[in-house]
């Protein structure tokens, strides 16, 4: 006679995982990474450690790399400033921009510079009422990459532009009011823009310098934001794709939630028989074992 048996106990262990580099072993961006440039994070380091209260003007943000890219640079009009949100990014925080705000570090003592390659990663909204805005620029004239929302020649489009000319002439039509993950490629020759990890568009234009940073507005603290930025990542190299895909990963978990757990279906099993286990929504986070 044949005797079942079952599976008890049935044990989900997950533990430590091979990230790719830009990733420590906690699945977070890995500060040691020669190529982090600098890391805004809404949720530790706007107006120094940890966070504000929601509703304070933000006057700094501090670059949690270590590196001391720190933006630190405002107006003396309260009513230009950013303001800190709590939970604006699906829960998480972020700064608020009303079209008249900027945050902003010099290309000297500050920011600094990155003179060639750079991939950003930056998790922001676009309201509805925004016109023409500037994501990002420079802070001078005289080296600039910016990411925009559109120029009166082509409106309602994203479109990067590189201090020679515009990547992606005819851009991206802007999906407002709702937080989205942009990873950006900028280098002479090379554009790339991508929203939630997909491809949006390409150029091969040349490319300055990024020299100091500057959020909210163009350089010339006009055309500004209507909308909420929660997380910024640049690197001053042209990430591989596995690199990219795995911050855009963490990116995602945080602002999109967790993917759904593993789902078993264990049915029939007899000892001596062959038996069929299915397991559905897993990832290469964990592993299975049976006891």
């Amino acid at each position: 006679m044949m005797q079942k048996f079952s599976i008890i106990p049935l044990l989900l262990l997950f533990g430590s995982t091979a990230f790719g580099q830009v990733l420590d072993s906690s699945g977070n961006p890995d500060t040691s990474y020669p190529g982090f440039y600098a890391w805004f994070d809404a949720s530790d380091g706007v107006n120094g450690s940890g966070q504000p209260n929601d509703g304070d003007s933000a006057i700094m943000w501090v670059d949690n790399t270590g590196n001391g890219h720190d933006l630190i640079r405002v107006s003396s009009d309260v009513t230009r400033q950013p303001v800190f949100r709590a939970t604006a990014a699906n829960g998480a925080p972020a700064l608020e921009f009303d079209g008249n705000d900027f945050i902003w570090a010099n290309q000297t003592t500050e920011f600094g510079e990155i003179a060639v390659a750079k991939t950003m990663f930056i998790v922001a909204e676009v309201d509805t009422t925004d016109v023409n805005s500037y994501i990002f620029d420079s802070c001078t004239g005289a080296g600039r990459n910016a990411l925009l929302t559109g120029q009166q020649a082509s409106p309602d489009q994203w479109q990067i532009w590189t201090g020679t000319g515009l990547a992606g002439a005819n851009g991206t039509p802007i999906n407002r009011d709702v937080f989205e993950i942009h990873t950006l490629m900028i280098d002479a020759g090379l554009q790339e823009h991508a929203i939630g990890g997909a491809m949006q568009y390409t150029g091969a234009e040349g490319a300055q310098a990024l020299k100091g940073f500057l959020l909210g507005s163009r350089y010339t603290t006009s055309d500004a934001l209507v909308g909420h930025i929660a997380e910024i990542l640049v690197y001053d190299e042209n990430l591989s794709s596995t690199d990219r895909s795995d911050l855009e990963g963490y990116l995602d978990g945080k602002y999109n939630g967790p993917p759904p757990g593993p789902n078993l279906d264990v049915t029939n099993l007899v000892a001596g028989m062959t038996t069929t286990v299915e397991a559905s929504n897993c990832t290469a986070l964990g592993s299975v074992y049976f006891a």
